[in-house]
């Protein structure tokens, strides 16, 4: 899996290009994740480009606002698809971490520096 990292306006924005995270490759968004946080408390995760992911992934994301939380920083996701949306539904995942539609919508609300 690659994946893009780019900063603006204080916070880390993360857009896997892949199609899928699951548990052949959670690891690698794992480690960039995690990267991130060195230099940031807020992360946006743009998943513009993933149809699917798994429950290694959502137990990833999980792990990753539990970290971005004890920072005092903020971890919202974008750009989901009706497929991954539904995943995230299925776990209320969409009640735990913000779910946003695009990138400019999400930096937008109120909490992002």
């Amino acid at each position: 899996m690659e994946y893009n990292v780019e900063k603006t306006r204080g916070i880390t924005i993360v857009t896997p290009a892949c199609s899928h995270i699951d548990a052949t490759n959670y690891k690698i968004l794992q480690k960039a994740l995690e990267d991130s946080l060195e230099s940031t408390n807020d992360l946006l995760l743009d998943m513009q480009e993933v149809d699917f992911i798994d429950s290694t992934g959502i137990g990833e994301l999980l792990v990753i606002r539990k970290k971005v939380q004890a920072t005092n920083g903020q971890f919202r996701i974008c750009g989901i698809n009706n497929s991954v949306r539904e995943s995230f539904e299925l776990v209320h995942l969409h009640n735990i971490i913000p779910l946003y539609e695009t990138r400019q919508i999400a930096m937008a609300e109120p909490g992002i520096t």
